[in-house]
C-alpha cells in the first residue's frame, strides 16, 4: 500500500473556546479526498495526525510542539475519537447531454467508481407516474472527473431507444436550466 497523506485546505477551520481541545471542521473538499481512499482514515490503525510548530500558539504566544508523522505513528494510541462514515451518498444533481450521449451524476459525497452499475439507472419522462421509462443496458465508458462526480457515456443502442421514444428526454427536469420543451439536454437538482 502506498501511504496517503492530506494537507488540509484553508477551507477547513478550527474552533476552541477557552479549552485545551481544538475542534477541526473538515471542508467538503478534504472530506471528499479522505473518503476516496478506502484504507485511509477509516480505523485507528490508519489514522494519524502530524503538524508543524506553526499550527498554533498558546495564550503567551509560545508555539505548539510539532508532531511528526513518525511521532504520530509511535503514539497512535493517542487517537481516541475516530468516527466511521455511516452516511450513504445521495444523488445531488445530474446533467444529461442528449447531443453528446453523456450523463453527469453528482453525488453528496465521494463515490467508488468501480462499484458503479449503469444498468441500475432509469431515464423517466417525469418524477412521479412517468408515461415512459427506459433502463440503461450498459455504457460506452465512464470517468470520475472529481471524487463526487460520475461521467457516463451512454451506448449507441441506449441512445437510439431514448431518441425513439418521444416522451423521454424532451424537457429539463427539476431545477430546469434549459429552454423548455425543445431542449436537447436536461439537468436537475434532486430534491
Amino acid at each position: 500500500l502506498v501511504p496517503v497523506t492530506r494537507t488540509l485546505t484553508p477551507f477547513s477551520n478550527a474552533t476552541t473556546l477557552f479549552d485545551t481541545v481544538v475542534t477541526v471542521s473538515l471542508s467538503q473538499q478534504d472530506m471528499d479526498f479522505i473518503k476516496f481512499y478506502p484504507d485511509f482514515a477509516t480505523v485507528q490503525a490508519n489514522t494519524f495526525l502530524s503538524f508543524t510548530n506553526s499550527l498554533l500558539v498558546d495564550m503567551n504566544a509560545r508555539q505548539v510542539n510539532a508532531v511528526s508523522p513518525i511521532t504520530a505513528s509511535a503514539e497512535a494510541d493517542v487517537v481516541g475519537c475516530h468516527e466511521i462514515d455511516q452516511t450513504a451518498p445521495r444523488l445531488a444533481s445530474f446533467d444529461f447531454q442528449f447531443d453528446n450521449a453523456t450523463l453527469m451524476l453528482t453525488f453528496s459525497e465521494t463515490v467508488d467508481l468501480s462499484s458503479f452499475d449503469p444498468t441500475a439507472l432509469m431515464i423517466q419522462s417525469s418524477e412521479s407516474n412517468p408515461l415512459a421509462t427506459f433502463t440503461l443496458t450498459g455504457e460506452s465508458g465512464r470517468t470520475q472527473p472529481y471524487f463526487t462526480v460520475v461521467h457516463l457515456e451512454l451506448t449507441e443502442s441506449d441512445m437510439n431507444h431514448i431518441k425513439a421514444n418521444p416522451n423521454l428526454a424532451t424537457k429539463c427536469a427539476v431545477g430546469d436550466s434549459g429552454s423548455g420543451s425543445d431542449s436537447s439536454s436536461g439537468s436537475g437538482v434532486v430534491p
